[in-house]
């Protein structure tokens, strides 16, 4: 029988991960609201996840405001 452990930790660095490589489709085309959003909408889901608070930051500065 195999048992399988949670690691939340691990878990939560892949989610931070996956949205992050989402929102940077949108920084590569430099569609900062779009990342934004993307990145807005992960730390609703992820309020720890301060990388999103930074890269919304930098976006806001990218796009000029």
């Amino acid at each position: 029988q195999t048992v399988w452990v949670i690691d939340f930790t691990t878990t939560l660095n892949n989610a931070i991960a996956t949205w992050h490589d989402w929102a940077k489709t949108y920084m590569d085309q430099e569609n900062w609201d779009g990342a934004i959003e993307v990145y807005t909408r992960g730390l609703e889901r992820m309020p720890e996840a301060h990388l999103f608070k930074n890269n919304i930051d930098y976006c806001k500065q990218q796009r000029g405001g």
